[in-house]
């Protein structure tokens, strides 16, 4: 039986997100964790897209062919 860790957020305050992870992988969250809501949000912030940029790039709602 494995024993699990509660690891949150780095933007827990804002998000509410939380994982459980087993002690082994416990060295991996040591420098913290981004929920995939969270990750997101930071590259678009950093790369100055928005929501419908990102939606373009991957292919919704485009009627050009790349």
């Amino acid at each position: 039986m494995f024993n699990t860790n509660l690891v949150p957020c780095d933007f827990y305050e804002i998000c509410g997100t939380a994982t459980y992870v087993t002690d082994t992988e416990m060295e991996f969250y040591s420098d913290g964790y981004l929920c995939a809501e969270c990750y997101d949000q930071q590259e678009m912030d950093f790369y100055g897209w928005s929501d419908s940029d990102v939606l373009a790039s991957a292919g919704w709602g485009m009627d050009e062919d790349y």
